[in-house]
């Protein structure tokens, strides 16, 4: 599946969970596209303003770093608790 389908597919249902999120649940965006990224820090669930921006943002291209990408998330996951 070409990427551009696969993040077609994936935002809609991001959008879907951002909006079941409370204040007790944390989110981050990491990408691995060319390099690693973070997109969006550790905000609480119920900033859905802020995840629905972020997720907006989202391209898909580039070759992909995954490994990078995996070790980000996991370090950005355990900062945010």
């Amino acid at each position: 599946m070409q990427m551009e389908r696969k993040l077609a597919l994936l935002i809609p249902a991001l959008r879907l969970l951002a909006n079941q999120l409370t204040a007790k649940d944390r989110v981050s965006i990491v990408v691995h596209a060319d390099r690693e990224a973070v997109v969006l820090e550790p905000v609480p669930g119920d900033e859905q303003a802020t995840t629905l921006a972020a997720l907006s943002q989202l391209q898909a291209g580039g070759s992909t770093v995954g490994e990078a990408g995996i070790k980000l998330a996991d370090a950005i996951a355990e900062t945010a608790g």
